[in-house]
This record gives C-alpha cells, sequence and structure tokens, in this order.
C-alpha cells in the first residue's frame, strides 16, 4: 500500500500526508466521532480541484486492475460526522480528504448557489444568511455538505438524501440540487442534471446513492428566500417520560401539520443530571410558540430552554454545543 501512497505524492506533491505528518493528525483528530478519529489510513490525500481528484481516481483505478480488486482500499471524507467507524476513513487504505474543495459561490441572481463537497453547512449558512437565502441543509453546523446531500454509508443513523429543519416545506437535500459535477472510475469529469440525456440517470441514482457512483466535486443547490426563524432547545428530566410521548403521539398521528415546524424529539444523559428529553424545536419564520409545538413547549419543569428568534447560522452552532468532536 505504502507504494500506491508514494505514486500519488509524486503525482501530486504537497498534497498527500503520511502518519507522522502535521495535515494527517490534524485531519484525524477532527472527525466528529472517536471510532473515526483512531483509524489510522496509510495515507491522507487531501485534493483541492477536480482535477485532483480525478487523478486520485486515476491512480486508485489502475491500482486495483493491476492488483485485483479490492487490494488498494480507499474512503471519501467531506464532513466527517457520520458517527461509525470507516464510514469517511478506512484502515491501511488512502482516505481521501475533500475539505480544500469547500467553495461557496452564489450566483448573480440569487438563484443558485454552488458549494463544493467539503464545504460545511456552517460554512454556507455564513454566506447565505446575510442575502436572506437559504437551502435545506444539516441541523448542525459542522455537518459536510457532501455526505448529507448524497446519504453516508447505509445505516439505522443516517437518512440518505438528507433530513433538514426545512424537509416540511423543502423535501430532502438532495431535493434541492440542479446539478451534480462528478468524477467518475474512468478518470472523467462530467455534469449529471435531472433531463440530461446522458447522465440524467446518474443524476437520479446520486439522489442518495451515496459515494457508490463517483466523487462529486460540486453541487447545484437552489436557493429560496429565507429569513430569521423561532427555535432553539428544551432539556427536561426523565420523570416527564408520559407526557413527552403523549406529546410526541399526538404530534405524530395529528391530520394537521404545519410544513414550517421541525422536532427532533429524543432522550439524553448527561453526567450532571442522568437521563432525560431533548427536544430540537424550529419554525422556520420567526414566529413564536406555533401552536403544533405548545404540548411540548408547556411541559414543566424544564432544566433548559433556549427558543428564542435567532438565524439560521446561530441555530446550528447552538446544535453543535450539544454534539461535541469525540463522543
Amino acid at each position: 500500500m505504502e507504494h500506491y501512497a508514494s505514486d500519488l505524492s509524486q503525482a501530486l506533491p504537497g498534497k498527500v500526508f503520511p502518519p507522522g505528518a502535521k495535515e494527517y493528525e490534524e485531519s484525524l483528530y477532527s472527525y466528529f466521532s472517536a471510532q473515526e478519529s483512531t483509524i489510522r489510513p496509510t495515507c491522507i490525500v487531501r485534493p483541492h480541484t477536480a482535477a485532483d481528484v480525478a487523478t486520485i481516481v486515476s491512480h486508485l483505478v489502475q491500482a486495483n486492475q493491476l492488483q485485483g480488486i479490492g487490494s488498494c482500499k480507499f474512503a471519501i471524507r467531506s464532513g466527517g460526522h457520520t458517527c461509525f467507524a470507516e464510514s469517511a476513513n478506512t484502515s491501511n487504505g488512502i482516505t481521501i480528504d475533500l475539505r480544500g474543495m469547500n467553495s461557496i459561490k452564489v450566483s448573480e441572481d440569487l438563484s443558485q448557489v454552488f458549494i463544493g463537497p467539503g464545504a460545511s453547512w456552517g460554512e454556507v449558512y455564513r454566506t447565505l444568511d446575510p442575502k436572506g437565502l437559504a437551502v435545506p441543509g444539516g441541523r448542525q453546523s459542522q455537518v459536510g455538505v457532501g455526505g448529507l446531500t448524497l446519504g453516508a454509508k447505509a445505516s439505522i443513523l443516517t437518512m440518505p438524501g438528507g433530513l433538514s429543519h426545512f424537509s416540511g416545506h423543502a423535501g430532502l437535500v438532495c431535493d434541492a440540487v440542479t446539478e451534480y459535477e462528478v468524477v467518475l472510475a474512468s478518470g472523467g469529469t462530467v455534469r449529471a442534471t435531472e433531463n440530461d440525456p446522458d447522465y440524467g440517470d446518474l443524476f437520479r441514482a446520486l439522489r442518495g446513492g451515496s459515494n457508490n457512483f463517483g466523487i462529486v466535486t460540486r453541487f447545484s443547490f437552489r436557493t429560496f428566500p429565507q429569513g430569521r426563524l423561532w427555535g432553539g432547545t428544551l432539556i427536561y428530566p426523565i420523570e416527564t417520560k408520559d407526557q413527552q410521548l403523549e406529546a410526541f403521539y399526538n404530534y405524530s398521528t395529528s391530520p394537521s401539520c404545519d410544513p414550517n415546524v421541525s422536532l427532533i424529539h429524543s432522550f439524553g444523559m448527561s453526567a450532571e443530571r442522568g437521563s432525560g428529553f431533548v427536544n430540537s424545536i424550529v419554525h422556520t419564520k420567526p414566529e413564536s410558540e406555533p401552536t403544533v409545538t405548545k404540548p411540548f413547549t408547556s411541559l414543566k419543569p424544564t432544566y433548559l430552554n433556549t427558543l428564542r428568534e435567532l438565524s439560521l447560522t446561530e441555530l446550528t452552532v447552538e446544535q453543535d454545543s450539544y454534539n461535541r468532536n469525540g463522543l
């Protein structure tokens, strides 16, 4: 495997990092989960352009053709937020860290935003918030654009195509994608759109298809107008469980629906207070106390209540504070 890494290093000088290199260790340390951080690949490659990615793919294909399929393992990383081992890293293989491809550019007419796969959703929101725009995206700022949009490797913890606070009226994250720029196994770079006679099937396959069909090097997203939100987090003691479950049942089975409401209803644990309930509630309009969420906001007692008017950037940064790296 070391000679594959050496060949790549010659083809991409300054972009291939072995164990012990500062860039190698920084990349491992920045994964969300300890399971991913403890995996040590043979090298980490950090491309900056689609041409760099094409070079990497060509070398990987050649290596597997010469030595047999599967002889040269590789993994693809965007934000590195999926928690289970080898979801975006690989032992004794080559990890492709796309975080250097994090460009974000809004079209002149403000109808689209073009995003590199290594950008985080926090970076996207910081670009779009001042323009009064949004796209459906991650609910935590450190989540990567690539993994959420394509669907990280399938598990019970992931939703291929991506859920967001805007899913009620905008659908999945992938529903807002209008074009994928993709490096194929041939080493060629193509642009796939829905009605493309040559790559329309690839466009549809990438909607939740993870990294199984190529490496996406740019996403084009359709934007929509978005101002401030109302939302935050409520934390309650476990003694509220009966009221919590009743409120959640009624919310889930109600025939009426507010498409602007997003609810994440979950159990939590802290060393200080033990187990409890954690509700993340968002209304995508700056309207306090929407009717549908009052069964949750009226529950007492609460340990924490951060509900307020805020920006999408502020909301996702708050969510980060409850999900620190290294868990």
